[in-house]
């Protein structure tokens, strides 16, 4: 499956559907990723706006995921002209 993410709270849902997919928890996950089961959480939640990337790229390892970078669709790229 895959996710566009244009926001960083985006990536949220793409991370909690791999778990669930692999039947692990957000225990599993953090252990695998180095990282606290509270940021699995807050990252799942959307709650992790400004999540380190090393981190968010450790997790999504841990998956068995990757991101991928693509050109985005020119309505996708005016969103970032106004922050």
């Amino acid at each position: 499956m895959e996710y566009r993410v244009s926001r960083p709270h985006q990536i949220g849902p793409a991370v909690r559907d791999a778990r669930k997919k692999l039947g692990l928890t957000q225990g599993e996950v953090a252990q695998r990723a180095g990282v606290s089961r509270r940021f699995i959480s807050e990252l799942e939640a959307g709650s992790r706006p400004g999540a380190e990337f090393a981190r968010v790229l450790a997790v999504l390892g841990a998956l068995g995921r990757e991101l991928r970078v693509a050109d985005a669709p020119p309505a996708s790229r005016d969103l970032f002209e106004n922050e």
